[in-house]
C-alpha cells in the first residue's frame, strides 16, 4: 500500500468504524434549530424536533413577495446515533420565486411530496430528496420526478 492510499482510506474506515463512545450515544430528544443551503428556498431556517427513533423537521424561508418556501418532514426509520445517523423522512412543500428584475416577471412554484434520505455527521447533514408534485417555470409546466437537495447545521436547543 503506498503512502497516497493510506492517507485516503484511513480517514474513510475512521469515519465508517463505529467507536465505543458513539455506540453508547442514543438520538438526542429535543427541539434542534439550525440552516441549510438549498431547497425549498435558498438559505433557510431549520427546526427538528426528535422524539426517540423518530423526528418531524421543518424549514424554510420566507423573502417577500419575489421568493418563499417551506418544507416539512416525518421520520419514518432512523439509523445509527447521536454522532452518525440515517434517515428517511416523507416530506412536503410548497416553494415560490419571482424574478422580478426583468419587465415581465417569470414565476416558478413547485408544490411536491416526496422521500429524503437524510445523512448527518454531527452538527452537519446532507438532505437528498426525491420529489413528485406539479408546478411551472416560466409557464412551462415542471416534470416529474424533481431531484431536491440540502446542505446544513443544525445544533440542539
Amino acid at each position: 500500500m503506498t503512502r497516497r492510499t493510506a492517507l485516503v482510506l484511513v480517514p474513510i474506515i475512521a469515519f465508517l468504524t463505529p467507536s465505543a463512545a458513539a455506540a453508547e450515544e442514543p438520538f438526542e430528544r429535543g427541539h434542534q434549530l439550525g440552516f441549510s443551503v438549498g431547497t425549498p428556498i435558498g438559505l433557510n431556517a431549520e427546526y427538528a424536533y426528535e422524539f426517540g427513533r423518530r423526528a418531524i423537521s421543518l424549514s424554510g424561508a420566507f423573502y417577500g413577495r419575489d421568493g418563499y418556501g417551506v418544507q416539512a418532514g416525518l421520520s419514518l426509520e432512523r439509523s445509527g446515533n447521536a454522532r452518525k445517523a440515517f434517515s428517511v423522512y416523507i416530506v412536503g412543500g410548497h416553494i415560490f420565486f419571482r424574478n422580478s428584475d426583468t419587465s415581465e416577471p417569470n414565476t416558478t412554484y413547485w408544490t411536491y411530496a416526496g422521500l429524503e434520505a437524510n445523512l448527518r455527521y454531527r452538527r452537519l447533514f446532507l438532505a437528498p430528496a426525491l420529489s413528485f408534485g406539479g408546478g411551472r417555470s416560466e409557464g412551462d409546466r415542471i416534470g416529474n420526478p424533481v431531484l431536491l437537495v440540502r446542505l446544513g447545521m443544525i445544533w440542539p436547543l
